[in-house]
This record gives C-alpha cells, structure tokens and sequence, in this order.
C-alpha cells in the first residue's frame, strides 16, 4: 500500500500504530478494529471455528503377541 493511501486508512479508521485489523462482515460492515489486544480473532464473522480435539499424550503400543516355549530341560552331565 502506498503511503497516501495508508494516511487515508489512517485517518478513515483512526489508527495510530500496527499491526492493525479490520475485520468486516459479509456487508462490508466493520465489526471489529483496533490492534491485536484489542481483536478478538477467534470470533471473525463467516470463518468456521475448527473442533480441537486434544491429542492424547501418549499412544499405547498395539498389542503384540509372543509365543514362548516354556520347557524345562537337564542335561545328563547335571
């Protein structure tokens, strides 16, 4: 954005530093401005909020299966 045109959003939204939003509604209505502290940016009108599923923190190994021979031997020299 060139300059003259940032002094025009300047003065039109009455911003004085950045970063700064501008969040607008379907209509081109503003719904929300102002810098970070001050936009809430999980509620942005038409953006669907994704479902947080939290990730377990450990995953259980499969099973596994294990064939083990238990036999009991003595040899002759014992």
């Amino acid at each position: 954005m060139d300059s003259v045109s940032k002094e025009k959003a300047k003065a039109a939204l009455g911003f004085r530093q950045v970063p700064f939003y501008v969040i607008l509604n379907e209509q081109g209505e503003i719904q929300q401005k102002g810098s970070s502290k001050q936009v809430d940016l999980t509620d942005i009108p038409g953006l669907k909020k994704a479902e947080v599923h939290p990730k377990p923190l450990f995953r259980p190994a499969s099973p596994i299966s294990v064939n083990i021979s238990r036999e009991f031997c003595i040899e002759d020299d014992f």
